[in-house]
């Protein structure tokens, strides 16, 4: 009888991580009390639309219940689990400073707030048509200090594939919390690539004012590897769109700009961020990695906090990878890429929103006015020219052929 409960939720959810993903979303609940579904996606890593379906269903079957703090059950269901699971007890704290993380915020760090909280608040609106999120401050000086920690950055040439977080710009600071009076990079060189020249316009802006040196190149990388970029970087920042064209095209780019003196090159650091995915995915990730010669040195789960990212639960994870002597782009350098890779490629969405000012319904979507809500949002409604607040009324996945 408990079987077929589940087996009927199974019916009604198209959940990658089966049954297990319903028994972590479970299991997450049953020891937190009661928790908010944003939160039952980043202990779970599950997105948090499926994690919001599954609950809606068990709350609509009054499996569960709801309050103004999130979810919990009722002590029947409570009761129920625990015979179907063997669930018992209840959860165990993470260290409050920490945080279960490698590096930890500490009152030095409060010098590098000061500076990248302005700098960070006039970052370019995010293009969702290139995955763009921002990452939060706290991650990019985590960042900065893990790969400072690792011995990746002193006195190496440091490339950022994309940098809508401004990663590259809290690396650049890092010398205040050592020698705050004696500006310097800490890289020998910093270069930032990206498709969307906002990005490099704004990081030029930041390290001119600070009188420190970047370069910046609007690279598209579909495109071949300019001989200007080939085997001259030591170590690699990258935090690609999270489809496995787009993590395969986004290392062999990576690979190809790396250094290769085969002798004394081995062992070269890419520093990777990338969504939580299921163990299904995940070995698809890690047969990936293999593939290209890359070794997978650590993974630090829940790592990168991001503005907005409601789907991933604003958090992805950080892997630490060094190049060895079977490392090898699956991509070549010379080779153009055809392949679909951003989200809005793969998944496109046609979402219709309404202004709140004049109720006006404007359609947004691939091939239409607006692609993406930003772009709307930035050019007002287009009947009455006033507001840049509009509601989301409907939401349907295009066909692709």
């Amino acid at each position: 009888m408990m079987s077929e409960f589940f087996e009927k939720l199974m019916e009604h959810i198209d959940i990658e991580e089966g049954l297990a993903g319903i028994r972590d979303i479970l299991l997450t609940i049953y020891r937190t009390g009661t928790v908010s579904i944003k939160n039952i996606s980043r202990t779970t890593k599950i997105p948090i639309p499926i994690v919001s379906k599954v609950v809606n269903i068990l709350v609509k079957q009054d499996f569960l219940t709801r309050n103004e703090k999130g979810v919990q059950f009722w002590d029947r269901s409570m009761q129920f689990i625990e015979k179907f699971f063997g669930f018992y007890g209840y959860g165990i704290e993470k260290c409050p400073v920490c945080k279960g993380r490698p590096i930890a915020i500490s009152p030095r760090m409060d010098i590098l707030f000061k500076y990248l909280n302005p700098i960070f608040e006039r970052r370019p609106q995010v293009n969702t048509v290139y995955d763009q999120s921002k990452g939060t401050v706290e991650t990019s000086i985590q960042r900065t200090l893990y790969f400072y920690e690792t011995g990746a950055i002193e006195g190496k040439e440091v490339l950022f594939i994309g940098d809508d977080d401004f990663t590259s710009v809290a690396l650049s600071l890092l010398y205040l919390i050592f020698f705050p009076e004696e500006p310097k990079l800490i890289p020998k060189s910093i270069t930032v690539i990206d498709i969307d020249e906002r990005i490099l316009k704004e990081i030029k802006t930041v390290f001119s004012n600070h009188n420190l040196e970047v370069r910046c190149i609007n690279y598209n990388l579909k495109d071949p590897v300019p001989k200007e970029l080939l085997h001259k970087f030591d170590t690699i920042i990258t935090d690609p769109p999270y489809s496995l064209p787009g993590l395969t095209l986004f290392l062999s780019r990576a690979i190809s700009m790396l250094n290769r003196n085969k002798k004394l090159d081995l062992g070269q650091n890419i520093f990777l961020s990338y969504a939580h995915r299921s163990s299904e995915t995940t070995l698809k990730i890690q047969k990936a990695l293999i593939e290209m010669g890359l070794a997978v040195m650590e993974i630090t789960p829940s790592f990168n906090k991001y503005e907005g990212s409601e789907i991933l639960g604003n958090i992805t994870q950080l892997f630490h990878l060094k190049t060895t002597s079977k490392t090898s782009p699956s991509i070549s350098a010379s080779q153009q890429f055809v392949e679909k890779f951003y989200t809005g490629e793969t998944h496109p969405y046609i979402r219709k929103y309404q202004c709140k000012l004049c109720q006006h319904v404007i359609t947004v979507g691939p091939d239409k006015e607006f692609e993406t809500i930003e772009l709307l949002k930035g050019n007002k409604c287009p009947k009455c020219g006033k507001s840049k607040t509009f509601t989301l009324i409907e939401k349907n996945l295009e066909s692709i052929d």
